[in-house]
């Protein structure tokens, strides 16, 4: 198979939505052949990073959905219920990675500590996130 241009790589690449098993069956070649031709050629390296970071992309968009849930509002923009609940576990994660300069996913808490008498509430820091405010949730007891 002859190498493609850099632009008709990238519309096939784009039309598959970065898969390269499936761009190399529309060039009639196989992925070790993509694979060369990306080691090759820095342009095609490039290509095939910026279709796998739209991909990222994509999947952080649905990780983030996942974490924050989706909220039911009524007409006033208050939180009543949840069309979708957040996930805890993705919460923390992105807690755990992107929220380390703010000092979490530091160190597991196994209990909690004595000096400790009342938690967040939860709804209400979730509000805020939503309503786009910087303030600290109220404590609840």
């Amino acid at each position: 198979m002859k190498k493609p241009t850099l632009a008709k790589f990238k519309e096939t690449l784009a039309k598959a939505g970065g898969n390269l098993t499936n761009t190399a069956a529309a060039l009639g070649c196989d992925r070790t052949t993509i694979w060369a031709w990306s080691k090759s050629d820095d342009e095609f390296a490039a290509a095939i990073d910026n279709s796998r970071m739209k991909i990222f992309d994509r999947a952080l968009s649905t990780a983030q959905i996942l974490a924050f849930g989706i909220p039911e509002k009524d007409a006033e923009g208050n939180v009543v219920g949840w069309i979708d609940r957040p996930d805890g576990g993705m919460l923390r994660y992105f807690m755990g990675t992107l929220g380390r300069k703010e000092g979490f996913g530091r160190e597991e808490v196994s209990e909690v500590p004595e000096n400790v008498k009342s938690g967040v509430a939860i709804e209400s820091w979730i509000n805020a996130q939503l309503k786009g405010e910087d303030t600290p949730p109220t404590e609840t007891t």
